[in-house]
């Protein structure tokens, strides 16, 4: 798994490498790290098994070299259309886990009697 968490991020700064802004960047790795931690935490990857990344990664990483623009956008869109699935289970999650928190402060207070 760590093998390749370092590749997929490899793979994304090289991408982005091109970028000249630092502050883009840093905003970038950013939302890059939380989406991570989202996905490992709250993400439903069973949803996930019959996309084939690699192929989906290498037709990206081909577009970007050849500077093919629209050709990227399509395959960006259609990336993130995939995606959806996982997005839909950890919004789902967070929803079920907000609902419970909320249940739970709104709840009485068990009144402590004296017991014997």
């Amino acid at each position: 798994h760590e093998a390749w968490q370092l590749a997929y991020k490899s793979l994304h700064a090289a991408i982005l490498s091109g970028c000249s802004s630092p502050i883009l960047l840093q905003m970038l790795r950013n939302v890059g790290d939380r989406l991570e931690r989202y996905v490992e935490l709250y993400g439903d990857l069973s949803s996930d098994t019959a996309r084939d990344h690699h192929a989906e990664h290498k037709a990206l990483v081909d577009a970007v070299v050849a500077r093919d623009t629209p050709r990227l956008e399509g395959l960006v869109d259609t990336f993130l259309t995939g995606g959806a699935p996982i997005g839909e289970s950890i919004r789902e999650k967070l929803r079920t886990l907000k609902t419970a928190g909320r249940a739970r402060r709104n709840a009485p207070m068990a009144r402590l009697e004296p017991t014997g």
